[in-house]
């Protein structure tokens, strides 16, 4: 075999790996709001007299196809790991903690689910311009946009779910009938999901990817760019989630102002924005004054209990996914242990759970990289993501949350590639 044909037979594998590596991002995206999962060990879900769900080990979709693309990058040699002793020692330290929280088998596979998270975003990261911004990548953002969209208009519409859990993990949606509703002119409506657990995972999902498609405007024709962002807005509108409703004003403002600000100015708002993330639980009290809403009264009360947990147990925190448990242990409200979830507060949840060690951990091996990220990229993803991690938890606690804040980060924030 001469030079040129071992050339060109590297070009033919390079360009089959970099087209696999295409399909399987095109595929991972369309099945991030997918929750469709295997459950692992029901038993695991019990505490305290009650089946909590978050306890419930359960291998999703979504994650499998992280991990399939991580393998395909890392045999074609396009992206590799670097392990250093911090982010390892860290890593282990963490295991070790999680044998001592309220349900450690739970714990310890929450903490492998966050790796296979930053494992598949890292790996996003290094991959080439032309598997990123391959046009398959693009229509399968709009594809994933329509199908949702689609799907949420039509549970609202007929108040009911189609074709059940098998059409990629859609719940009953009268299950959530005491939770997800919404009374318009004197008649209560289920409120849509799509194949989510919950609306406001399906508006923050459709948020965040109809702000990728639109960096990509580009790539796709007008007509098809209008019907995917009107279908998308249609859809996070029937939500009705304050949240994503909050994360889509800023991104409009960041687009807008993103060519018209000065670069002082938006270091400015970012920092602003990121107060603001921290001072949320504050001015989520200070609502009660115009707003007495079950929902704001719900957030309030779990913030109020994760500043317990993290005052009672300030270096370690109660551990990994342990926040429902320690919920259950500690409270004597009735409210909250009919709908026992996490804080709707990822940092203040966070902090809950891995404590003030863990969090010191976290700064001390973020890549030097991001350091560097410019200030348009910062600023949108501080604007889409703030509102959603200071209003709930799920892109935290969730697969549908972390690959979406995964895939963001990865997208938004990497610098160009060549």
């Amino acid at each position: 075999m001469t030079g040129r044909d071992i050339l060109s037979e590297n070009s033919r594998t390079n360009q089959l790996s970099f087209k696999l590596a295409s399909v399987l991002l095109g595929l991972l995206i369309f099945l991030i709001p997918s929750n469709l999962f295997y459950v692992l060990e029901h038993q695991l879900g019990y505490f305290g007299g009650l089946r909590i769900d978050y306890l419930i080990p359960k291998l999703y979709a979504s994650e499998l196809i992280g991990v399939l693309l991580i393998c395909v990058a890392l045999i074609s040699r396009m992206a590799s790991f670097r392990l250093h002793w911090k982010p390892v020692v860290f890593v282990l330290a963490l295991a070790i903690f999680q044998v001592f929280s309220p349900v450690p088998a739970s714990s310890l596979w929450f903490l492998l689910e966050l790796l296979i998270t930053v494992a598949v975003t890292a790996i996003i990261l290094q991959l080439p311009k032309i598997v990123t911004h391959d046009k398959l990548v693009t229509y399968s953002l709009i594809g994933t946009i329509i199908f949702q969209s689609s799907l949420a208009i039509y549970q609202f519409i007929y108040q009911q779910s189609l074709g059940g859990y098998w059409l990629l993990g859609q719940g009953n949606l009268l299950k959530y009938a005491g939770i997800a509703n919404q009374t318009l002119f004197g008649v209560q409506y289920i409120l849509p999901s799509g194949t989510t657990p919950h609306p406001n995972i399906l508006a923050g999902v459709l948020v965040g990817l109809m702000t990728l498609v639109w960096l990509r405007k580009k790539q796709v024709g007008k007509l098809v760019l209008i019907a995917t962002l009107f279908m998308g807005i249609i859809a996070v509108i029937l939500t009705f989630s304050i949240s994503a409703w909050l994360s889509a004003g800023l991104v409009c403002l960041a687009l807008i102002g993103k060519n018209r600000w000065q670069q002082v100015t938006k270091i400015l708002i970012i920092k602003t924005l990121w107060v603001l993330f921290l001072l949320a639980p504050t001015v989520l009290v200070l609502t009660q004054i115009v707003s007495t809403s079950p929902s704001i009264v719900r957030r309030i009360a779990l913030n109020k209990e994760a500043t317990n947990m993290i005052i009672q147990h300030p270096l370690a925190g109660v551990g990994l996914n342990g926040f429902v448990p320690a919920l259950v242990s500690s409270t004597h409200e009735s409210s909250l242990l009919q709908f026992a979830q996490p804080a709707h507060h990822v940092g203040w949840l966070l902090l809950s759970e891995i404590g003030l060690l863990g969090v010191l951990g976290l700064l001390l091996i973020l890549p030097k990289k991001i350091k560097s990220i410019n200030a348009d990229s910062l600023l949108l993803f501080s604007a889409l993501l703030i509102p959603l991690l200071s209003l709930d938890h799920y892109l935290y606690t969730l697969p549908q949350g972390r690959l979406l804040l995964g895939v963001c980060f990865a997208i938004l924030l990497s610098r160009k590639r060549t």
